[in-house]
């Protein structure tokens, strides 16, 4: 994935960036109003309210939007109010009256925009927004002065129901609407512009009647800022929550009430933005980074029994055959900014509770019980046409022994069979940097579901795994353009959404540069 693939949102450094979810060439973005892109064509129309001169909206920096997950025409937006569009920005109604002062301060006329007399509170704004997947109407936002108020009856009564001693000058950068308890959210309260760097994540089970402080495990007092910046619930495990701070992501396996470091191969900066997307982890950095960790499903599986087993097979998510670049092209050089794709076929986790003493293997096992695929941790023979390929050595791919540490560890298998006995081999050219094998490699495997069998020390360890077809070559996207077979940067990226598209081009199979 290169910079060739991005293109710039017509939206602003800053705001939310959201598709619409019945029409991906749609996009909304805020930050600079309320911007309806439409693609291809790019053309933009300003749809937010605020050009009503009547209206008199205040907005944070950070704009929310959202589409009610009860009606996906429906596109809400935080202002002082609450506001929401059902025609695409044309007309726009009111949710909420001005939600920016707290329960015992009257609201001033609107056209004071919030400046008051001297003395007078100063209105804030929306800067979170949290609409319920679990019970119609329930929405939450957090304000950029502390406030918090909800509503279970889509806008027609609110409460206040912001946490003690948080105002004035705490910021609610994030609200979390639980995905299993309606009556449940986190919210993320940022205190750093009182020279309060601390991490503040706050947990309600009775729609903010009451709030619990979850930081146990969170970093403290770092010199780069400990304060949080956004917490999401897993969409398929409840409790597991992630977090991102101005210094890192965590993980807490206990509805927030104990935390740990996720941070793996992360660097040491703001995280900003994240989203679950099947089973895959999203963030989004300050440094315009976007981080994906593929396939997290061990995260959904791990027990406290977990690490009192010797070894133990995590159930691997469904994978889908992917072909890769085949076109007869070079890849960019190194020094061109890239990210990888996620790796082909099925990623397969274990935990080795000790270094064992002899190899360990894994074996994928059809419908009848033949083995498919081996792979052990004993050293792997290259072909002697390795010593001198045809290509860049960055160009071709080293096989790796099955990894053997203590601890978890990764490894994919490409649904392929093993490879067939040859006297020669060849290196074809294709733009798959640090991915192009000897040839010839044994053929991709039929859809179905197979077994994944692990041996540790003569004990064995099995799992599922469903592989699934390919997606046809003749598939359209919303264009009616034929795409090629297989999961496409494009389609990772225009669901993920964050500081930019992804181009929706249409490829033929012999395209140039991605799979």
């Amino acid at each position: 994935m290169t910079p060739l693939d991005w293109n710039p949102v017509s939206g602003w450094e800053w705001g939310t960036t959201i598709p619409d979810p019945l029409n991906p060439n749609i996009v909304y973005a805020s930050g600079s109003g309320i911007l309806k892109i439409t693609y291809p064509s790019e053309q933009w129309i300003d749809v937010s309210p605020n050009l009503d001169p009547k209206f008199y909206g205040r907005t944070t920096i950070s704009q929310p939007l959202a589409f009610a997950p009860w009606n996906q025409h429906e596109l809400v937006a935080g202002f002082q109010f609450v506001m929401a569009s059902v025609d695409g920005g044309a007309h726009w109604t009111k949710l909420s009256p001005d939600l920016g002062f707290p329960k015992d301060v009257t609201p001033p006329p609107d056209s004071l925009r919030g400046r008051g007399a001297p003395g007078t509170v100063v209105g804030s704004a929306i800067q979170s927004l949290a609409l319920s997947s679990v019970r119609r109407g329930v929405i939450w936002v957090g304000t950029n002065l502390g406030l918090i108020k909800v509503t279970t009856d889509e806008g027609k009564t609110w409460q206040d129901v912001t946490i003690p001693d948080l105002q004035p000058r705490a910021d609610i950068l994030a609200i979390e609407a639980s995905r299993f308890d309606p009556a449940t959210a986190y919210a993320v309260a940022d205190r750093h512009g009182t020279g309060d760097y601390q991490p503040y994540i706050y947990r309600t089970h009775d729609y903010g009647k009451t709030w619990t402080l979850i930081v146990t495990g969170l970093a403290t007092n770092q010199p780069s800022g400990s304060f949080a910046r956004v917490v999401r619930e897993d969409t398929k495990r409840q409790g597991l929550l992630f977090a991102g701070t101005e210094s890192g992501m965590y993980v807490s396996f206990d509805d927030g009430d104990n935390w740990q470091s996720l941070q793996l191969n992360l660097p040491n900066t703001s995280y900003r933005d994240l989203v679950v997307k099947g089973n895959d982890l999203v963030v989004g950095t300050y440094g315009r980074g976007i981080w994906v960790l593929d396939d997290f499903s061990p995260l959904r599986q791990i027990a406290a029994a977990t690490a009192s087993e010797p070894a133990h097979l995590f159930a691997p998510g469904d994978a889908i055959r992917v072909r890769r670049n085949v076109g007869a092209d070079t890849p960019f050089p190194p020094e061109v900014p890239h990210g990888l794709n996620a790796p082909d076929g099925a990623l397969i986790y274990y935990y080795l509770a000790a270094k064992p003493t002899g190899d360990v293997t894994l074996d994928v096992l059809g419908a009848g019980g033949a083995v498919v695929r081996h792979m052990s941790s004993a050293a792997v023979t290259p072909v002697k046409e390795a010593a001198q390929p045809p290509n860049p050595s960055f160009w071709t791919f080293t096989p790796q022994p099955l990894p053997s540490d203590v601890g978890t560890n990764r490894v994919n298998w490409d649904l392929r069979a093993d490879d067939p006995p040859a006297f020669s081999h060849s290196y074809e050219i294709n733009a798959n940097p640090g991915l192009t094998p000897p040839s010839p490699e044994g053929p991709l495997v039929a859809p179905g579901v197979y077994t994944i069998r692990l041996t540790v020390a003569g004990k064995s360890y099995t799992q599922p795994v469903t592989v699934g077809g390919e997606r046809s070559a003749l598939a359209r996207d919303g264009r009616g353009c034929a795409r090629t077979g297989g999961v496409t940067v494009e389609d990772r990226g225009r669901d993920e959404g964050s500081v930019g598209r992804l181009r929706s081009r249409c490829r033929d199979a012999s395209s140039g540069r991605g799979r």
